[in-house]
């Protein structure tokens, strides 16, 4: 990721722009809600995003036999947005594993608003699972809940996390080519102070 000095140079770089309605927002327009394999690795972006993203994990057994990856069966993890500790003991359990979800410090909600309507479906695809970038982040369901749709002139994460997610926030919006709000602007420019 950038230094501070350099996001700041971009968020001041991004085109700033009413945000466009979103009545027509619709989540399958960036692909399943199922996590594709877009790097060809064996893994869905959700398990490369465990994997990366954990400080202690239990692999389970080869699940691709031609690239060597193993699938994520437990963990420990740190609430990217609030800094809590999230353990996931069984990770093929449904009702554990939906207490650690993938979230896009981008929302498929705020792209779509920001410029990715008029984008190629592979495109939104392509953004709704990169790894490449900090677009996708291990937190705890209520706080991906909490977030949901919104950026962060709405929202924003533990004062800890500020000066992070909206590093993050800049190099993805850099990198897609996506629009900030006025508001979010200044937002960002607030939290990029704290760094």
């Amino acid at each position: 990721m950038p230094g501070t000095a350099a996001s700041i140079r971009a968020l001041a770089a991004l085109p700033v722009a009413p945000r466009e309605r979103g009545t027509d927002f619709c989540r399958a327009a960036f692909g399943p809600d199922t996590w594709p394999d877009l790097d060809g690795n064996g893994c869905s972006a959700r398990q490369d995003t465990l994997r990366r993203q954990a400080r202690r994990v239990r692999l389970g057994v080869i699940r691709s036999h031609s690239t060597g990856c193993h699938e994520v069966l437990g963990g420990t993890w740190i609430d990217a947005y609030t800094g809590a500790v999230l353990t996931g003991a069984n990770m093929k359990d449904p009702r554990t594993a939906g207490t650690i979800q993938i979230d896009h410090v981008v929302s498929l909600f705020d792209a779509w608003v920001s410029g990715a309507r008029t984008w190629p479906p592979a495109k939104r695809v392509q953004f709704a699972n990169d790894t490449s970038v900090h677009e996708l982040y291990a937190v705890a369901a209520q706080t991906n809940f909490d977030k949901s749709y919104r950026s962060v002139e709405s929202w924003q994460p533990a004062p800890a996390a500020r000066c992070r997610v909206a590093r993050a926030v800049v190099e993805v919006k850099t990198a897609y080519g996506l629009s900030v709000t006025a508001g979010e602007r200044d937002a960002l420019a607030s939290m990029l102070h704290t760094c």
